[in-house]
């Protein structure tokens, strides 16, 4: 007999071939990204956001403006007038990571965030207040979802980058300016000699900023690029920076980094654009290859179609659209647009089969943005909306940004430890690896041990049931069962395997958890692998009519001395945000568990001065202070170690010195990030020491629990459970890694060996299995 694990690939396998032959209409490309709204910065003196909605086919309708808190500017030209319509003389002027947009306020030298509701896109809403950028004439921006870093590119009089942090409570101070000296005035005079765009790359690891030169003063423009680095698990970006200047490139604008490569397309207002090779040991940009475009004014912003593969570019003196080569940057085609009356285009986007250009207009023309089809893949664009933007943007407006979604899909991979899809666009949740291993070993605990485990880098597939194995660029299904085929074909030579998906970050985490955890039961990566694996074969076996290749593992749920039971409460968030089905609200459970941005300044606001509270304790109690007191130091230590092990009630009872609850609070295994430096210095300031800081309070509130939601419902009263309900402030990321360490800590190897099992296959499950055994070479992992 053979479960019902061995055979779904073979399914899986068959519902693949058979999505081979899509369903759509000709030339339309099933697997691009779905765009839900354009987003375009206003500009103006009252600075907005104008979001606008994208419908199902592409085209677009009346949008709304929310406001940034900021002002508006506009550069000037060599005789001191407005520069519109490039009134940024940049690209980027807003950008997107996740669900949140970040733009500039050029005249007020801010920076703005605004979240994006899942429910409408269409529906900004401003998190926290704008912060004040160190350059003048903030002109463009870029953010790393994965880092929880933005940095923003100023070029007035005082030009240059400078980067903060970001979370769910909106943006950190912005850092020290990193200098460009341009030599430049507050509004600048352009479109030369200013800051084009900053951007960063593909994994996020590097920071761009392109930088324009001035021919007629044989001044060359330049690329900066700056590493991300990282300290104590926080990530920013390099003080330090390498400029090159690309052979044959003088006024670098607008770029876009190639998928998939090391590349940056870049546009060049002197003869058209450039693909630039950037070193990522060195940081030095060479070029790759240039296209000049004849007929331009001035080539200046771009954007790269995922249907296309090529990238379009657009020029403000000219109303028409150029398609270029990803490979050496020739021109592909030209489409002319002089039939809609733009003067000429400046920023656009590229999402699914469509294409988004922005036409400040020049005053007389009212601002529009002309929406282009190009599915039918290279050289087949056509306009199909020309979309005028009065009463919601003017002559002004810059930057275009799309959000994307991926056609509703109702099946989805997630995070075996944490149950967050795995892979989510823009974020930590892209940083996956793949853990494989023996699949049902007839005896869990004797057979399997740590070498017979191996730890892979994935990447998201195209499939969305699917992962890439790096690097040999192998797809795999995830909790799926496969077999590991030998020399022999027969069925007594095959090794039955599985693979289990994971974020890096719950990976980081489970390790911490082995490592340093008073409670943790899982010891060891065969402790995980048994624990992951038999919670997948358990569902599998209970669901053999339901070929699917992704579940969420159900997990123990029952407290203590009640019957057992598994569900998906223990997950600590709202089934509606892990379920495999529907669109999931954002919450602090989407945040980086790991990297935590300005963690120990926000968790240590919490700590407050302890209350007298001597003349209201018991004398009993009064009695074992002082007793505790006498103890020797290493009867102290013992038992500030056992404040680990148990659930320590939130009620405070004062009798343990403050000195020690504070040594309580240092040892908490998932605060290994803490600066303790910063820590002493705020609590030694002053008259104030260690005795007269509640460190009893905040100990309490940052051991304690998450807890079942008590309602499915997301956010609201009486929803997930975060540490605000203890009385505690602190970011998302923060509430995730508590509740990921909380999930860690209740694992044990094999955890759901009490659940009930399938009965016995039957004799079709036998002929699929052979099936599989006809069908499953392409699959082999070895």
């Amino acid at each position: 007999m053979f479960s019902s694990g061995f055979f779904l690939p073979a399914l899986l396998w068959l519902a693949q071939e058979a999505s081979s032959h899509p369903a759509c209409k000709p030339g339309m490309n099933s697997n691009a990204m779905m765009g839900k709204a354009i987003y375009v910065l206003t500009n103006e003196k009252a600075n907005g956001v104008l979001a606008i909605p994208i419908g199902q086919d592409g085209t677009l309708s009346k949008g709304k403006v929310t406001m940034t808190g900021g002002a508006g500017s506009v550069a000037v030209n060599a005789e001191g007038k407005p520069a519109t319509p490039d009134a940024l003389i940049s690209q980027s002027s807003l950008t997107i990571a996740g669900n949140n947009i970040f733009a500039v306020n050029a005249g007020s030298n801010t920076l703005s965030m605004l979240r994006v509701s899942r429910s409408d896109p269409t529906k900004l809403q401003m998190v926290g207040k704008p912060v004040q950028v160190p350059g003048e004439f903030p002109n463009t921006v870029a953010a790393s979802a994965k880092n929880g870093v933005v940095c923003v590119g100023s070029t007035g009089a005082k030009a240059g980058v400078s980067c903060s942090s970001f979370s769910r409570q909106g943006l950190g101070a912005m850092d020290e300016l990193r200098t460009i000296d341009l030599g430049q005035t507050t509004p600048p005079v352009g479109p030369t000699n200013t800051l084009s765009q900053v951007l960063f790359s593909e994994d996020e690891s590097m920071l761009f900023t392109m930088v324009k030169g001035d021919p007629a003063v044989n001044n060359t423009g330049f690329i900066s690029v700056a590493n991300v680095e990282k300290k104590n698990g926080v990530a920013a970006v390099s003080k330090k920076d390498a400029r090159s200047s690309p052979e044959g490139t003088a006024v670098l604008f607008g770029s876009q980094v190639i998928p998939g490569t090391s590349k940056v397309f870049a546009t060049d207002a002197s003869f058209g654009a450039a693909i630039l090779d950037v070193n990522p040991n060195s940081c030095e940009a060479t070029t790759a290859a240039k296209g000049a475009v004849e007929g331009q004014t001035a080539t200046c912003w771009v954007a790269i179609s995922p249907a296309t593969k090529s990238a379009f570019v657009t020029d403000v003196g000219r109303n028409r659209v150029v398609e270029m080569s990803l490979k050496d940057a020739s021109v592909v085609s030209e489409l002319d647009l002089t039939c809609n009356g733009d003067p000429g285009l400046i920023d656009l986007a590229a999402s699914g089969n469509f294409l988004y250009a922005l036409s400040p207009g020049n005053g007389t023309t009212q601002a529009a943005v002309t929406v282009l089809d190009v599915s039918g893949g290279s050289g087949s664009a056509k306009m199909v909306q020309h979309f005028e933007l009065a009463g919601m943007a003017s002559n002004t407006a810059m930057g275009m940004k799309v959000m994307s979604i991926m056609a509703y899909r109702s099946d989805f991979n997630t995070c075996t430890i944490c149950g967050i899809s795995l892979g989510r666009p823009g974020g930590w949740e892209t940083d996956v690896i793949v853990l494989r291993g023996p699949h049902w070993p007839q005896s869990p605990c004797s057979r399997v041990n740590n070498v017979e485990v191996s730890r892979h880098a994935a990447k998201p597939s195209g499939n969305p049931r699917a992962l890439v194995l790096l690097p040999q660029e192998r797809t795999i299904y995830p909790n799926t069962a496969y077999c590991l085929i030998k020399l022999s074909h027969h069925l007594s030579e095959r090794e039955p395997m599985m693979f289990v998906g994971l974020h890096a970050a719950c990976e980081n985490l489970a390790n911490r958890v082995m490592e340093t955890s008073y409670k943790a039961s899982i010891r060891t990566v065969r402790d995980l692998w048994l624990t992951l694996e038999r919670r997948c074969a358990r569902h599998m076996q209970l669901h053999l009519d339901i070929p699917r290749s992704h579940f969420i593992p159900r997990i123990p749920e029952n407290q203590p001395g009640q019957p057992f039971s598994v569900g998906l409460a223990r997950y600590f968030v709202p089934s509606r945000s892990i379920q495999p089905y529907g669109y999931h609200e954002d919450g602090w459970w989407n945040e980086n568990p790991v990297m935590i941005p300005n963690l120990s300044t926000l968790l240590i606001a919490n700590l407050k001065p302890q209350k007298d509270v001597s003349d209201h304790l018991p004398k009993s109690l009064c009695m074992f202070k002082k007793h505790f007191e006498c103890l020797p130091q290493e009867l102290k230590d013992l038992i500030c170690s056992f404040l680990h092990h148990g659930q320590l009630p939130l009620e405070c009872t004062y009798i343990i010195p403050q000195s020690m609850w504070k040594q309580v609070f240092f040892q908490v295994p998932f605060l290994w990030d803490l600066d303790t430096k910063e820590i002493h210095d705020k609590t030694s300031a002053g008259d104030l020491n260690a005795q007269n800081w509640d460190w009893e309070k905040i100990a309490r509130q940052v051991m304690s629990p998450p807890e079942i939601p008590r309602q499915d419902t997301i956010g609201g009263g009486g929803g997930a459970w975060s540490f605000n309900k203890v009385g505690l402030s602190v970011p998302g990321g923060f509430t995730n890694r508590r509740r990921i360490w909380q999930i860690l800590e209740e694992m044990y190897p094999n955890d759901v060996r009490h659940w009930p099992t399938a009965e016995p296959l039957t004799n079709r499950s036998g002929t699929c299995w052979k099936r599989y055994i006809q069908m499953k070479s392409t699959f082999d992992a070895e």
